[in-house]
C-alpha cells in the first residue's frame, strides 16, 4: 500500500514540474518574440543581411524569392531556413519580406558560426 501512496504523490510532483517547465517556456517564448521583433531591420535596409524564411521552404523557392528581391546569395546560414544574402539597392529588407521572408536581420548575428558548444570565427573576423 505504501508504494501506491508514494506513486500518487510522485505523480503530482511531475505535474508541478511540467507546469513549471511550461511556464518557463512560455515566458522565454514571449521574451524572444519581443527580442526578435526589435532585432529586425527596417524595410529600407540593404547590404549583407540574414533572411529567414518559413521552415520547410525549399531551396528553389528561396532562390526565386531572392531573385524577386534582387538579392544575391552569399551562403546558407547553417539552418535550412536562414540565408545570408546581399543586395545593394535600398529597400532590400522590405523586398525580401514581400518575397516571403519571415524576417530580415543584420548579418552580425551570424558572424560566429555556432556548432554545438564550439564557436568558429570566419577568416578575417576580429575578436571583440
Amino acid at each position: 500500500m505504501t508504494g501506491t501512496r508514494s506513486g500518487a504523490r510522485g505523480g503530482s510532483g511531475h505535474l508541478v514540474a511540467l507546469a513549471a517547465l511550461a511556464g518557463i517556456l512560455g515566458l522565454w517564448a514571449g521574451v524572444m518574440a519581443f527580442v526578435v521583433r526589435d532585432a529586425a531591420l527596417p524595410p529600407e535596409a540593404h547590404g549583407t543581411v540574414l533572411a529567414v524564411f518559413p521552415p520547410g521552404t525549399g531551396e528553389t523557392a528561396v532562390m526565386i524569392a531572392l531573385a524577386q528581391a534582387d538579392a544575391r546569395l552569399v551562403r546558407q546560414a547553417g539552418l535550412g531556413f536562414a540565408w545570408l544574402v546581399q543586395g545593394d539597392g535600398p529597400g532590400l529588407a522590405g523586398r525580401l519580406r514581400q518575397a516571403g521572408a519571415w524576417g530580415v536581420f543584420d548579418d552580425i548575428a551570424l558572424l560566429p558560426d555556432m556548432g554545438g558548444c564550439a564557436v568558429v570565427l570566419p577568416r578575417g573576423a576580429q575578436r571583440l
